[in-house]
């Protein structure tokens, strides 16, 4: 690892309205720094397990969306979209809060958790933003949505979010392009900050308008307390800011790109082409060109990201997704789709360090990782979802 310096524009959106010079570091990983037998490890075997088959109501899950763990070990989960389920630290129920609708305390569709500096749950809402509840499940307020269309990519401990509008592509374009996205600040008291406009997605040409391109690098961003990390992962490098968008550094890997076949490319399409067929139908002949023109070679990115996910541990340390390989996983069907082979993790500490590599099990979902767990969602062999927390092993 070693640390230099750049003279650059603010690393959160060239171009932006508070694009500044600036000396920023940039820390250069060339390898982990763990040494042999120092490297954390999740277990394997759950410590904890929430969710059963044909059970009482209260332990049936479905279409989790998040989960978090308080202080005081209760684990609050994001049900059915529209309700959180609360648990005690040994899995045992405690009680439901919200339901289904449009008044306060009542949700559309929940997409996430988070734990906010004064011990509330932030919960947004597909509709109405920020809904905040006490810890022991009362509607406290709600913060209102920055923007009807916008989608809030990361949110503070604070309730401040940062939103945008997802770019939708263009039409008539003939050569592959980057789409890019404004993001904003969006304050609980409604004042609004442009923070730049970024890199979002890689597009190429199609018949109807063009589209996302196949295992093309897309715009990643995570938040924990009031940093905020955002990245576009055609190259291992991650901006970490402030909250108000001010960079603090560069974190880069080492990482040498890894080639798309052919062999993964034909194992895709005829997943993608063939899913959706009820009771094994065949797909409409219709849909299934459509789908065929949508995953001709051209349409494919020659390698796979530098990246997938990023997350923030408790700790502040960073964590981020080792991409699955098409071969292993030809097709995600769903959201927050799991599949049998294990997550491999890149760690960097709050200091942007490259520390090592963790693994999460197969099956497994991660949600969020506290000092010594990994809680996150897991199917089993009957696709039946539960709530499962990993024992995070940290040598000294």
């Amino acid at each position: 690892m070693r640390t230099v310096t750049v003279f650059s524009l603010l690393l959160a959106g060239a171009g932006s309205a508070t694009a500044q010079q600036a000396a920023i570091p940039v820390i250069e990983n060339e390898r982990p720094l763990w040494a042999k037998g120092r490297e954390w490890r999740v277990s394997e075997r759950p410590l904890l397990d929430i969710g059963k088959a044909e059970a009482e109501p209260e332990y049936e899950l479905s279409q989790i969306r998040g989960m978090l763990r308080l202080p005081d070990g209760v684990i609050v989960v994001a049900n059915q979209q529209n309700e959180l389920r609360y648990y005690d630290k040994n899995g045992k129920y405690i009680r439901t809060a919200g339901r289904k609708g449009e008044g306060p305390g009542e949700f559309f569709q929940i997409q996430r958790l988070v734990l906010l500096r004064d011990g509330n749950i932030g919960v947004e809402d597909f509709r109405h933003g920020i809904q905040i509840y006490s810890p022991d499940g009362k509607f406290v307020r709600r913060n209102p949505p920055p923007h009807a269309e916008s989608f809030a990519s990361a949110i503070f401990d604070d309730g401040t979010v940062v939103h945008g509008d997802w770019p939708q592509g263009r039409r008539g374009v003939t050569s592959v392009y980057t789409d890019s996205v404004t993001l904003k600040r969006a304050s609980p008291d409604g004042t609004q900050q442009v923070l730049g406009t970024f890199p979002a997605t890689r597009k190429v040409p199609h018949s109807f308008s063009s589209q996302v391109m196949q295992f093309g690098p897309v715009l990643s961003q995570a938040a924990r307390g009031q940093s905020w990390y955002i990245g576009f992962p055609e190259k291992w490098e991650v901006a970490q800011n402030t909250a108000s968008g001010k960079p603090v550094r560069l974190i880069r890997r080492a990482w040498q790109p890894v080639e798309i076949t052919a062999v993964e490319r034909q194992a895709y399409r005829e997943a993608f082409v063939n899913q959706g067929g009820e009771a094994g139908a065949p797909v409409r002949p219709s849909l299934k060109a459509q789908r065929e023109s949508m995953v001709v070679d051209d349409a494919f990115a020659k390698s796979l990201p530098a990246y997938a996910k990023l997350h923030v541990d408790a700790a502040g340390n960073l964590w981020a997704q080792v991409p699955t390989r098409p071969r292993d996983v030809p097709f995600n069907k769903r959201l927050n789709d799991t599949n049998d082979k294990p997550q491999e993790w890149s760690v960097f500490d709050p200091a942007g360090r490259w520390l090592g590599q963790v693994q999460t099990p197969g099956n497994f979902w991660v949600f969020e990782i506290g000092n010594d767990y990994v809680l996150g969602l897991w199917r089993d062999e009957f696709d039946v979802e539960h709530v499962r927390m990993h024992t995070l092993t940290k040598p000294r």
